[in-house]
Formats: C-alpha cells, structure tokens, sequence
C-alpha cells in the first residue's frame, strides 16, 4: 500500500505539470493574438496616415485648379479618400475593442498561471515530505519483513516474493470460508474473490505445503 501511494504521487504532480504547461501554452496563443492585433491595427494607422496626407495634398490642389472641371474632378476624388479614411478609422476602433477584449483575457490568465505556478511548488514541496516518509515507512516495513523472513524456508520467502512482485505488491490472499456446522462449504478468495474448491481448503488448511489461487496466483492462508 506504502509503495503504491509513493508511486501516485509522481503521476499526481505530473498531471498538475501537464495542466500548468498547458495554461502557459494558452496564455502564450492570446500573446500571439494580442502581437497580431497590434501589428493589423499599427498597419490601418499607416494606411490611415497616408490618407490623411492624400486629403492635405488634394486641399492644396483646389488652389491650383485652372477650371471647373479640374475642380470637381478634385472634389470627387477627396470624397473618395475621405470614404476610405472612414473606414480605417472603423476598422481601427474595432481593433482597439479587440484589443481591449484580449488584454482582459490575457490578465485573466496570467493570474490562472501565476496561481497554478504557486499550487505546482506547493504540492511539490510537500510530495517530496510525503515521499520521505513513505520513504520511512517502507523502510521499516522492509526490516520487519526482512526480521520475520529469517525464521521462514527460504523457499517460501523467494515464492511470496515473486507472487508479491506480479500482483501489485499483495502476495498473499485469505481464503473467505462459508461452514455449516465445522463443515466447509464453499470458500473465496478474499484478493481475486474466485470460488476455490473445498479440496484446496482443505490442503490450505493442513500447511503442509504452499497452495496459491488458482486463479490469482496469490499464496492462500485461512
């Protein structure tokens, strides 16, 4: 139990890395959103600045005119700038909007970040507590199995272990006897919860020999 407690926690604060990195992958596109906002709005401000020195340089041109028709000629063509310049200065107001609308989703986002980043070196400093002392336990856990497995047959020591490696570290299983009057009638296996045969209960039972599930593989006591 010890050991698969310590292994989660590794997945745990890899989980929390992922969803940080996935916040700094977010607030890195609205960044990008933000650059191309101000790089289109900057473009409509020059195209805008350009329209502007057109209508400067048709107003002069009025005064040179010679006739009637070079004057409306001009005029046309300054309702025509004039139209545009309209129109950039939409296009630009909308882009300030956008901008507005990015920039609170980017501080919005940047305070997620900021705060997931405080949760990440919280929960890794105290995953590195909780592994030091699952750490210690284990430890001690292993020193009593280690004390008790020298009154025990080598053998059996070495069969619990490889059982215990292959069945997520449970290498032994309590068999869940149904009796009737001393009788056994029936039996479970209390890890896997398969039927075992009353004959195996019953060499389980004499410990004469290791007897594992048949199932399960795990070594049976009752």
């Amino acid at each position: 139990a010890f050991q698969s407690e310590k292994d989660a926690i590794p997945v745990k604060i890899q989980e929390m890395k992922d969803a940080f990195n996935l916040r700094q992958s977010e607030l890195q596109e609205i960044k990008k959103e933000m650059e191309n906002l101000q790089k289109n709005r900057r473009l409509l401000e020059l195209d805008l600045d350009a329209k502007t020195n057109d209508i400067k340089k048709l107003q002069s041109r009025l005064y040179e005119v010679q006739s009637n028709k070079e004057y409306a000629a001009v005029q046309q063509e300054t309702a025509v700038v004039k139209t545009a310049i309209s129109k950039l200065e939409e296009e630009i107001l909308e882009k300030l909007m956008q901008e507005d609308d990015v920039k609170n989703k980017q501080s919005a986002k940047q305070e997620e970040f900021k705060r997931g980043g405080e949760e990440l070196n919280i929960r890794e400093a105290q995953s590195m507590c909780e592994m030091k002392a699952l750490d210690e336990r284990l430890a001690e856990k292993q020193a009593g199995r280690d004390a008790l497995a020298k009154d025990v047959d080598p053998q059996v020591v070495q069969e619990y272990g490889r059982v215990r490696s292959h069945r997520d570290g449970i290498g032994i299983s309590r068999v869940n006897l149904v009796e009737d009057k001393g009788k056994i009638i029936d039996g479970t296996c209390g890890e896997c919860f398969m039927n075992i045969r009353p004959q195996v209960i019953i060499e389980v039972k004499n410990y004469d020999k290791l007897i594992c599930c048949e199932n399960c593989l795990r070594i049976l006591y009752v």
